[in-house]
């Protein structure tokens, strides 16, 4: 049946190559189809070239700011008297060192933390696939367990009634035996 479909297919393509030879503006428009489709791609890349551009530009625009904000505290020390520019530029270094450290402490924890969870895809990626019989099996365990719980619930309430009525018997006892005494 599979081969038969296939055959169909194979002749109605072999059909519409016949039938689309004959007529002139199949190939005029097979030319200007595949000329759309290579503009398309083309669009495709400028616009993710333009997006690229974009975030340089993004990211260059951020440390111009910072830099002039540097340069900026740099001129008002240097403005300062002698000594306490030199002191007002080693504060500002320290902040920048500061600043440093924690950038870098930021990254290598998100990078450990990528790093982590890429070792956990790796390690699920490389488990051998769960078979539908393993599920089936799991599951199968799984009414097992069930059933001996409520097999175990079921003796502990019993053991839990006949201890209540132990503690019924003795108080009955007792009772007696005092009504005995006092008689």
């Amino acid at each position: 049946q599979l081969d038969a479909e296939r055959e169909q297919l194979a002749q109605k393509i072999q059909q519409l190559r016949v039938k689309s030879e004959k007529d002139e503006g199949f190939h005029t428009l097979l030319q200007v189809t595949s000329m759309l489709r290579k503009e398309q791609e083309e669009e495709a890349r400028l616009t993710e070239k333009l997006m690229e551009q974009r975030y340089q530009l993004e990211q260059t625009e951020q440390l111009y700011i910072e830099r002039s904000a540097r340069l900026r505290e740099m001129r008002e020390a240097a403005q300062q008297d002698g000594e306490g520019s030199a002191e007002a530029m080693l504060k500002m270094l320290r902040s920048e060192v500061q600043k440093g450290r924690s950038a870098l402490d930021r990254v290598r924890k998100e990078s450990d933390e990528k790093l982590l969870r890429l070792r956990e895809i790796d390690t699920a990626l490389s488990d051998p696939p769960v078979s539908k019989a393993d599920i089936d099996g799991l599951e199968q365990d799984i009414g097992q367990m069930q059933e001996e719980i409520q097999a175990v619930e079921q003796k502990i309430s019993e053991q839990n009634q006949d201890s209540r009525l132990s503690v019924y018997k003795q108080q009955a006892n007792l009772v007696a035996k005092k009504k005995e005494m006092v008689m």
